[in-house]
């Protein structure tokens, strides 16, 4: 499966700014492509902006509290 050079991605290594997804296949964090999966079934003809890459890099999520009142 072979991406367009014009695709963009937001990177956590920079800060979730956008690099041309090309980066990926070149970085230690880069785990492959994931195509859409509908029914339980990879969908085989999707757009190349259905595919996701899989990155291995741990991200931080924002905590927010929850008040019951």
């Amino acid at each position: 499966m072979e991406l367009p050079d014009n695709m963009l991605i937001p990177c956590p290594d920079v800060g979730f700014q956008f690099r041309i997804v090309g980066a990926c296949f070149v970085c230690e964090h880069y785990k492959g492509l994931s195509k859409p999966i509908v029914g339980g079934v990879e969908v085989e003809d999707c757009q190349p902006e259905e595919i996701h890459i899989i990155c291995g890099r741990p991200t931080t999520r924002k905590l927010t509290s929850w008040i019951n009142k």
